[in-house]
């Protein structure tokens, strides 16, 4: 069994491998598959790293941020939004629900993300070398009924079945206190893709328990993109008085940007967006080419950063505390990279945030620490009594049901422990009445039209009688995996009857097998990568205004050339030329996605050891006064430099550090 995490901007796929939890890379080695499929022709499709690849050249058969539409009606605010951002073309599907249309075929949100869960089961299959069939899979804590259902369908399409649903915030808390024997409350601060959540937790030895949740479904690092497009649009509107944003095969190239530029701010204090051709008209061909600095960034984002505290005050009023009573916080999900919001939550927060889980892999983790819990290590039966965790959480949303006059009565409260049963009893209103019919809602609104439908459903078969005299019991329940269930009988004879509910965005039996063979006739197909043996690279060149980071793709590092050609991510840009007399150190990555991280490790005095370094640990002091932190076996100062290892406390990730003789003072070894 493992654990998936599947995310707006990427997935990720962990499990119980070579005595650890840990996150399975692919056949590239990437442990995170971005969250995109793109369609080409007879049915081939590409998924990943590879459909992203396509969001320039085919932006409206290129899908991604899905996991913001799962679950939406089409009518809905978010939808409308999604319209505007989204390349590809949006329209209704049955039953309202909102569906993307491609060669006049339509596919249902959980259908795209049905083929992104089937990656993450082939990637474990190629791992373990045998069928994977069963999942603990991750849904955000604000996530409602209609987005769960749907993402349990979405699991059933692509051929897992979902053994345990759990909320990512409780996920990561899981993957940060397991095994410590932990005493303490936390504030899991989760801003993934396209979603935000907080959820205030009490971890005590073993027992994870959620006390209050709340979250936003439509605020995310997609948000933060569009602010940098919006600064690029408008730079080139003084320019050429032409809107980007208006010129649908310009979008893509401008997000990715975005993507890129956010990444790296992450980092570094300012950086230079360049696209070539962004714009060709019959006479001339147009650049982009701009400065964005950190400060620029920050003064754009400013109002989203604290639209989360607002979420944040919601749940800490809920749990009936005040920062002051946590113990630490947690950074969930890529964008809690970004230095504006960690600065922001560290000042909110008045505290430092952990900064030792990989934010981008925790929620997978956990996931698989929950499968482990339910299935037992390597297949075995059961975990040892120590292994096993307790997860206690809450249902982040009001459960209500219509009544007269419009209006929306609450059965079960948000922040009510599950699993959870509630009942009311209904009375019939005509003679000989047959059946009765009853609207579920979830939600803050009191208001029918306010409020999003959960489903209705019909109970009948109970005994006839004349108006008022025939009571009716319903029971609601919430189950562990936050999933409403309902049940009723007859208070005359204590018959439990059978009810009919019709989920708002649930698919039926036959639609689900529709779906499913609609998934395997789409088979996926990979690119000639070019590039897939590059080493990935960024140097470090010191500065009077402070350091700055040039990343680039070199087939072969060799530090003794006098120049460095530096390859871009995209073709669509020119290879740059770096001095060597210009670099202090060079390092080495896995994945660009993760250098804000090793930024961290590299130039962050290290004050937690989780785990003991490999080697003797080592501050590097260098001559323009700043420091860089590794390990390694007693390094000398060669004539030209020497290689050291980065050192991660927890989630260790590989890479490694070229450091130049001449920009060392000296090397400090450091005492744990």
């Amino acid at each position: 069994m493992v654990g998936i995490d599947l995310g707006t901007s990427n997935s990720a796929v962990a499990a119980f491998v070579g005595g650890k939890h840990q996150v399975l890379a692919d056949e590239n080695g990437r442990r995170l598959t971005p969250s995109v499929v793109s369609f080409g022709k007879d049915k081939k499709i590409l998924i990943g790293e590879d459909a992203k690849s396509q969001l320039f050249a085919n932006p409206k058969r290129t899908i991604g941020s899905i996991k913001r539409l799962i679950g939406r009606k089409i009518f809905s605010p978010e939808v409308e939004k999604a319209r505007v951002l989204l390349p590809y073309q949006l329209v209704e599907g049955a039953d309202q629900n909102v569906a993307i249309e491609i060669d006049n075929e339509t596919f249902l949100p959980q259908e795209i993300s049905a083929l992104i869960l089937r990656r993450m089961k082939e990637v474990a299959e190629a791992k373990f070398q045998k069928p994977v069939t069963h999942a603990v899979v991750t849904v955000p804590a604000y996530f409602n009924d209609n987005q769960r259902q749907a993402t349990s369908d979405a699991c059933r399409i692509a051929g897992l079945e979902v053994v345990r649903m759990i909320n990512e915030p409780t996920a990561a808390a899981l993957a940060y206190g397991y095994g410590k024997g932990l005493n303490e409350t936390v504030a899991v601060y989760d801003l993934g893709g396209g979603t935000f959540d907080i959820s205030i937790m009490r971890l005590k030895d073993q027992v994870f328990e959620v006390i209050a949740t709340a979250g936003d479904t439509f605020l995310g690092g997609d948000d933060f993109d569009d602010r940098v497009i919006d600064i690029c649009a408008e730079h080139f509107l003084k320019q050429h008085d032409v809107d980007l944003r208006t010129i649908p095969q310009a979008l893509p190239l401008l997000r990715q940007n975005a993507e890129r530029a956010k990444r790296k701010l992450s980092y570094a204090e300012k950086t230079d967006i360049y696209i070539p051709g962004i714009l060709k008209e019959e006479h001339q061909v147009l650049d982009l080419h701009m400065s964005l600095s950190r400060s620029q960034f920050a003064l754009a984002c400013n109002d989203l950063v604290q639209k989360t505290f607002t979420v944040c005050d919601e749940a800490l009023r809920m749990a009936k505390l005040k920062v002051q009573d946590l113990d630490a916080v947690i950074l969930v999900g890529g964008p809690t990279k970004m230095t504006i919001v960690q600065e922001a939550v560290e000042k909110y927060f008045q505290r430092a945030s952990m900064k030792d889980l990989n934010p981008d892999e925790v929620v997978a983790i956990g996931a698989a620490i929950q499968a482990t819990a339910l299935h037992g290590f390597d297949g075995m039966a059961e975990a040892a009594p120590e292994d096993k965790s307790l997860l206690l959480d809450v249902t982040p949303l009001d459960l209500g049901i219509a009544t007269v006059g419009g209006y929306v009565e609450t059965l079960i409260e948000s922040n009510t422990p599950i699993p959870v049963q509630a009942s009311r009893v209904f009375t019939t209103i005509k003679d000989l009445q047959k059946a009765v019919d009853i609207r579920i809602f979830q939600g803050k609104n009191r208001r029918e039209e306010e409020g999003a439908m959960l489903g209705e459903f019909e109970f009948s078969g109970f005994q006839a009688g004349k108006a008022g005299e025939v009571s009716i019991e319903v029971l609601f329940s919430i189950n562990t995996d936050g999933i409403v269930e309902v049940s009723a009988k007859d208070t005359a004879t204590g018959t439990v009857q059978t009810t009919r509910v019709k989920l708002a965005t649930a698919m039926s039996k036959e639609t689900l097998r529709e779906s499913q063979v609609k998934a395997k006739e789409h088979k996926q197909v990979k690119l000639k990568n070019e590039l897939k043996d590059f080493k990935r690279l960024v140097f470090c060149c010191p500065s009077k205004g402070g350091n700055t980071y040039e990343e680039g793709l070199m087939k072969d590092f060799d530090p003794n050339q006098e120049n460095f050609s530096l390859n871009p991510e995209s073709s669509l840009s020119k290879p740059r030329n770096l001095e060597r007399s210009k670099v202090a150190w060079v390092l080495m990555v896995e994945d660009f996605s993760n250098t804000p991280r090793y930024i961290q490790a590299v130039t962050e005095k290290p004050n937690r050891f989780f785990a003991p370094p490999k080697s003797q640990l080592y501050e590097f002091k260098l001559k323009d006064g700043s420091c860089v932190y590794g390990q390694a076996d007693l390094p000398k100062m060669r004539d030209l430099g020497f290689w050291i290892d980065p050192y991660f406390s927890q989630d260790e990730l590989p890479g490694k550090i070229y450091v130049y003789s001449s920009q060392v003072n000296e090397a400090v070894p450091m005492n744990l």
